[in-house]
């Protein structure tokens, strides 16, 4: 089971298991994992900053991501 720790602020720490037993195909296998938690994280702050300006805009309330 691959775990995520967080070490607080903005530091996390990924544990990867059942990667490849060669290391240029583990590396790769952990290169792409890490693209996806990076799009996953890009879009959710996205959508939390559209979200934001538009409560900020319409409703007249302001918070942050």
């Amino acid at each position: 089971d691959d775990t995520v720790a967080r070490l607080g602020g903005d530091e996390f720490v990924v544990m990867l298991t059942n990667l490849s037993a060669s290391s240029q195909e583990a590396a790769a296998q952990a290169e792409a994992i890490s693209e996806k938690i990076i799009a996953t994280v890009t879009d959710s702050y996205s959508y939390c900053v559209k979200f934001h300006d538009y409560l900020r805009r319409n409703r007249g309330i302001d918070g942050t991501c």
